[in-house]
């Protein structure tokens, strides 16, 4: 499997996902698998920035080919 990891976490702006594949499309859902449109800007083949502004404080999920990763806006 790919690793994903993110950074700041938690964020209250923007998160920045690392990925060790090429970042093709990333999907946000809240605790209840919820999809949530998220202004993504892509940086890089691996990189992908996700803008968290808009989003209430709480838990979210960053899917990225397969893979979740949890992350907390503040």
């Amino acid at each position: 499997g790919i690793l994903l990891s993110g950074y700041p976490n938690p964020s209250t702006d923007f998160i920045t996902l690392v990925s060790d594949n090429a970042i093709q499309k990333v999907t946000v859902s809240n605790l209840y698998t919820e999809k949530i449109k998220l202004p993504v800007v892509m940086s890089g083949n691996s990189q992908a920035k996700l803008d968290i502004r808009q989003l209430p404080k709480g838990i979210y999920f960053a899917n990225v080919d397969g893979q979740a990763l949890k992350f907390i806006k503040d």
